[in-house]
């Protein structure tokens, strides 16, 4: 009896014992923070959130409604990174706001385009229409290169990727520049004769840029949508993880399906 007592105790410590040597190599699941604005970003994040989880990372999709404050969460430590801009914005912030952001990968593009409630076609806007368009240098910029390729105007040259109205040269079509905040273009839409608006708000306002747009972006190509991280952080493995993710297959799929005029589009 006094030996199948001790087999029995002997059994239960080597029971308990592998018991622990399992939930020791059992790996928690670490949560990190990314921060978006928008559509189709938010949604391109859900899938990676997926993806990342099988490598144990719980991503934290943090929204905001504002650029600069979106940046300086990422300089703060506040968030790892963000998902929202293109390199030309995050040049700007750093400028502007002494930062020390970086990119580390393109994901997608989204064209910039002219929509009109009342015009059909470029040639149908008089003089004195009103064009708003974003008030950022970058996207300014983006947008007055898009309305003098569709004649409106003609750019001083040199004026390069942060020009403003300043820059223009001649206003070829006679028409009024009204500067808007990005956001609130969709809002002004109906306003104002013409809005130069960015692919993400037009998305939100249930505009295509190949269905609706008067006049396209030719070439997004320098103003895809980057992930970016404060510089040092480039190599972190989970940074990584989630790069790969969006640059990924399922995410690539989605793209092509839900935005099959090409409203987005996987960078190259």
């Amino acid at each position: 009896m006094k030996g199948k007592t001790v087999s029995a105790a002997l059994v239960g410590k080597l029971i308990a014992l592998s018991v622990g040597v399992v939930a020791c190599t059992q790996v928690k699941d670490e949560t990190v923070g990314v921060g978006v604005l928008s559509e189709p970003h938010a949604r391109l994040l859900e899938i990676a959130k997926e993806e990342v989880k099988k490598q144990h990372i719980e991503l934290r999709i943090v929204e905001f409604t504002n650029y600069v404050a979106l940046n300086e969460a990422v300089m703060r430590g506040d968030i790892l990174m963000n998902f929202f801009q293109h390199v030309p914005h995050m040049q700007q912030f750093n400028q502007e706001h002494n930062g020390d952001l970086v990119s580390v990968g393109n994901v997608h593009v989204e064209p910039l385009a002219l929509y009109s409630r009342t015009y059909r076609h470029v040639s149908d806007f008089p003089a004195g229409a009103v064009i708003a368009i974003p008030n950022d240098s970058s996207n300014e910029a983006r947008a007055l290169r898009l309305l003098e390729a569709a004649g409106f105007i003609r750019m001083r040259a040199g004026s390069g990727l942060f020009a403003t109205v300043e820059d223009v040269q001649q206003n070829v079509r006679n028409v009024v520049l009204q500067e808007v905040e990005s956001a609130l273009l969709p809002r002004v839409f109906d306003q104002v004769d013409g809005a130069v608006i960015n692919g993400n708000y037009a998305i939100m306002a249930g505009l295509s840029a190949r269905r609706d747009g008067l006049a396209v972006e030719p070439d997004a190509s320098a103003y895809a949508n980057v992930l970016v991280v404060k510089r040092g952080n480039e190599a972190d493995a989970r940074v990584q993880a989630v790069l790969r993710a969006l640059c990924g297959g399922r995410v690539r799929t989605y793209l092509k399906e839900r935005y099959k005029g090409g409203e987005v589009a996987p960078a190259l």
